[in-house]
């Protein structure tokens, strides 16, 4: 079909039209019409859904049943209680109930009560014997639901039973959510519940009634705070007043640092009195919370005592509080801060945490000192302080100080150059060990010889390795040569094929630490446990351990992959002539990541011209991932490299050409209508945005008469999402009588999903 053969408008509803397939000799049709009526919910189509649910096609039932969810009229009742009660497939009955609750009717309520405790056999359809109770599990669930959104008075004894049936499945969430739907005898049951004997039950009952928002719990309060489980009394805060008594008295007395710490992060923002006692508090958390609470309002003014206790805390506390400490210490002692910043930065023996917290204040303290441990920072063998070192110095390159913002660019440019990656910085720090030298001798002999370990887990010296292999009996790879295989595996990116080509760059300090370089050197994963020391929060704590680290190889390339990602938006010709030099790499990860970074650069900042020949050279990489950025960076800050653009519109990558798409700045109306014919979905899109973009009526009904033709139903629904006048067209399109299957399919698969 072309665009011109499209029938013209009709008068008729888009129910009607759509009804017409609703009867189709097709089930697949039939599916996905009722499919679509559901989207438009509307009550006009619910007489044929009705007559939809004795159709010979369970899936047709179980469509049309999930239509009338949305469009269900309360004269429909009978027929869809039939169809809980005969129709044997459990999704039926499961959408039969939720049908019923939609059109409150009460004449379903025994039905929905007897369901709710039992399968009713002798009256209730199930598929088969042996997923009856299966498939009753889940009717259970639907119809003691249902209940509540009926507020059915008379069933919170048969919930109960239910609840109470030591047979069944756990219903308590299930039931207390029903409960607390029902005025009066349902909030009444579950105040009843709060005097439960189980404190798991009594804090699941307090939820439910919170939910609830019912004024019921004010006068619970006395009870709630004073319950035995911290839980409970922790969820009772909500209940509290600002200026209730309780919140000091709790704060003071009670014994769960849980709940004091919840009371301060409940009340010290409008209570400074609440705040100041818990500076005092006994427990490390609570004090923590405190200061994350005052130190955050501009307003409060730091008191000498404090500031010497932040100093001796970030010293001597463990790792929440002691973190919390060095975030807010720059101001809390000004400049004075530096040098027990400095301190705990540069001590290994410290939480990975609390250096992390002590590195990013620094940077509030634009001094050549502060740039220098940073410096130093950037060549630590943990990984996480090095990004985080590297991301101070991304934000102190910004700062109003000529010298500091030099300096800290000069850093940064260095640390892309491989100036910092020595084999010398690569070097792992060994923390104090709890093991036993004999043990510690044990781990070290294995690790720095071959092993091999057999199929029955036994480690084999090289003679029984060779004697096994002269019998002709498998033996397991070694670890070494394992490692070695994975190794050679990921460091080869050009053999596995990607089609990705957007990247996500870290937009803080903790995405910058999170972020490890990877074969492809575009993705974000977390870092391994054994990446960074687990050294106790407290100096001279206990379970430290030996600290694996990448060796030169790999820290030089993690280091330089981090330093591109965070100095994506920092200004400076030096640092645009360093990622210049890096897409010129040998190393196809530094390429890559280098024009990753460009592409992050031209979101912010506008790129120069002297980008435009690397920008260029990009488009003609044999590596996609390269040519898509580049495309997206020249296609979004340079008036240049049309020509080349034009190129990619056919490139053997995907993404490439849907980049290309969207770069490319005048281009043919014809060639974009050639691009919805694309086998890939991201280039129909692409081709789609830019014919939405366009506005012309014209290419648009051009457009939607390819998609149909082709039978693109997920790009259809994208369009019909984006434009009402799309679907109008769309309509139109299935009213025309000869329509073939796989438009039609697609049309209304489109509404269905739009």
């Amino acid at each position: 079909m072309i665009a011109e053969n499209l029938p013209p408008k009709v008068s008729s509803a888009p129910v009607e039209i759509i009804l017409r397939r609703l009867k189709a000799e097709d089930e697949v049709v039939r599916c996905a019409a009722a499919r679509a009526l559901a989207a438009l919910g509307d009550a006009a189509a619910a007489p044929h859904l009705v007559e939809a649910l004795l159709d010979e096609d369970p899936d047709v039932r179980t469509d049309a049943m999930y239509a009338l969810v949305r469009c269900a009229r309360p004269e429909d009742a009978d027929a869809l209680r039939r169809s809980l009660l005969g129709d044997p497939v459990k999704e039926v009955k499961i959408l039969a109930i939720e049908a019923l609750a939609a059109v409150k009717d009460a004449a379903s309520l025994p039905l929905l009560m007897a369901l709710s405790k039992d399968r009713c056999d002798h009256d209730v359809a199930w598929e088969d014997e042996a997923g009856m109770w299966d498939d009753w599990l889940d009717v259970q669930l639907a119809a003691i639901a249902a209940l509540g959104d009926m507020a059915a008075q008379g069933a919170v004894q048969d919930m109960l039973l239910a609840r109470d049936d030591e047979m069944g499945q756990e219903l308590d969430d299930v039931v207390f959510a029903a409960l607390a739907k029902i005025p009066e005898s349902g909030i009444t049951t579950l105040l009843s519940l709060l005097h439960d004997s189980n404190p798991r039950v009594r804090e699941q009952a307090l939820i439910a009634l919170s939910k609830a928002n019912s004024d019921v719990l004010t006068t619970q309060v006395e009870l709630l705070v004073q319950d035995s489980s911290p839980q409970v009394r922790r969820l009772a805060l909500s209940c509290l007043d600002s200026e209730s008594s309780w919140v000091g008295r709790l704060l003071r007395d009670d014994p769960s640092d849980l709940v004091r710490r919840a009371l301060v992060e409940t009340f010290a923002e409008t209570r400074r009195d609440i705040a100041l006692m818990a500076l005092e508090d006994r427990s490390e958390e609570v004090r923590s919370a405190a200061l994350e609470v005052v130190l955050s309002r501009p307003e409060f003014q730091i008191s000498e005592d404090l500031a010497a206790n932040m100093q001796a805390w970030m010293m001597t506390s463990g790792q929440t509080l002691a973190a919390t400490c060095a975030r807010f210490l720059p101001r809390a002692c000004g400049t004075a801060a530096h040098v027990p910043l400095c301190e705990v930065v540069c001590d290994p023996a410290r939480a990975l945490e609390v250096r992390i917290a002590a590195l990013r204040a620094l940077k509030d303290l634009p001094l050549d000192a502060v740039i220098a441990v940073l410096k130093t920072c950037v060549s630590d063998p943990t990984r996480q302080i090095r990004a985080s070192a590297l991301s101070s110095l991304a934000t102190l390159s910004k700062a109003e100080d000529d010298a500091v913002s030099q300096s800290a660019r000069a850093a940064l440019v260095g640390a892309i150059s491989g100036q910092f990656a020595t084999e010398e910085a690569a070097k792992p720090v060994r923390a104090e060990s709890e093991e036993s030298p004999v043990e510690a001798s044990k781990v070290e002999d294995i690790a720095s010889h071959r092993v091999t370990i057999s199929q029955d887990g036994d480690i084999l010296s090289e003679d029984e390795v060779q004697a096994r292999k002269a019998r002709g009996e498998a033996v397991e790879k070694s670890e070494g040569e394992q490692d070695r295989e994975s190794s050679e595996n990921t460091q080869n990116p050009e053999s596995q094929e990607s089609n990705v080509i957007d990247v996500t760059f870290p937009k803080s300090t903790l995405a910058a630490i999170q972020t490890i370089s990877t074969d492809n050197g575009d993705r974000i994963v977390s870092p391994r446990s054994g990446d960074a020391p687990q050294a106790s929060s407290k100096k001279g704590g206990k379970g430290k351990r030996r600290v694996p680290v990448d060796g030169p190889d790999s820290f030089a390339m993690d280091l330089r992959l981090v330093a591109l990602r965070v100095s994506a938006d920092c200004h400076g010709e030096d640092l645009e002539q360093v990622f210049c030099d890096a897409a010129e790499a040998t190393d196809l990860t530094l390429r890559i990541a280098a024009y990753a970074t460009l592409v992050q650069r031209s979101e912010v900042l506008p790129l120069s011209e002297s980008l435009l020949p690397a920008l260029i050279k990009g488009l003609g990489d044999e590596n996609p991932l390269i040519r898509g950025y580049a495309a997206q960076a020249i296609g979004k800050c340079l008036p240049h490299g049309e020509k080349e653009l034009e190129a990619l519109l056919d490139d053997a990558d995907a993404l490439v050409r849907a980049t290309a798409l969207h770069a490319v700045a005048s281009l043919p109306g014809e060639r974009v209508l050639l691009a919805l014919r694309d086998d890939s979905s991201f280039v129909r899109q692409a081709a789609m945005e830019r014919v939405l973009a366009g506005g012309s009526p014209k290419e648009l009904t051009q457009s939607i008469a390819i998609l149909l033709e082709e039978g693109f139903s997920s790009n259809l629904a994208e369009v019909c999402r984006q434009s009402a006048e799309a679907q109008k067209y769309l309509i139109t399109a299935l009213a025309a009588e000869d329509l073939a299957r796989k438009p039609t399919l697609a049309g209304l698969e489109a509404i269905a999903s739009a």
